[in-house]
């Protein structure tokens, strides 16, 4: 898995996530006592059946591709925002603006891992409209379904970092 890029919060929010399914297991383990004592034939118990392929299969695979999220994560910190501020080209908590070819212009804050938030103009580092212009510079000219674009401005200001993190 490659390394994913994000905000605390975010990063906590998986860690609650975490929490979530675990407790989940827990609880799971304890209705499947409950359904055991109270059934003597487990194999035409619904309940029980279900619970079993829960506790077998979904939550620990929920558990396992939580675990390797926050095992392949970077968190945004100050490191990152100087490396961001000593580029000339679009990084993550940029502020872009693309025009297409018809003059119609788009304003974009490039946000972290899972952390799209169309209403706001976040859009993730991994969507595919951002990955094309990730480390380019003002004036590249890109394709995207079938529409002309161009990156007219790049702004690193601190403050979309801020309204980014507060607002978040």
């Amino acid at each position: 898995m490659n390394t994913k890029i994000m905000s605390r919060k975010k990063y906590y929010d998986i860690l609650d996530e975490l929490e979530y399914w675990k407790n989940e297991m827990n609880e799971t383990r304890k209705k499947m006592g409950e359904s055991t004592s109270l059934d003597n034939d487990l194999r035409e118990n619904p309940e029980y059946l279900q619970l079993t392929q829960d506790l077998q299969y979904k939550i620990p695979n929920k558990i396992n591709q939580l675990n390797l999220l926050i095992s392949n994560v970077r968190i945004i910190d100050e490191s990152y925002l100087k490396f961001r501020n000593s580029k000339d080209s679009v990084s993550i908590l940029d502020s872009v603006t693309l025009e297409d070819e018809n003059g119609n212009l788009y304003h974009y804050i490039v946000v972290g891992y899972n952390e799209t938030n169309i209403d706001k103009g976040w859009i993730s580092y991994e969507s595919p409209i951002i990955s094309n212009i990730l480390n380019k510079k003002v004036g590249y000219i890109f394709e995207f379904r079938n529409n002309e674009y161009e990156i007219i401005n790049i702004n690193k200001d601190k403050n979309s970092y801020i309204k980014f993190i507060f607002n978040n």
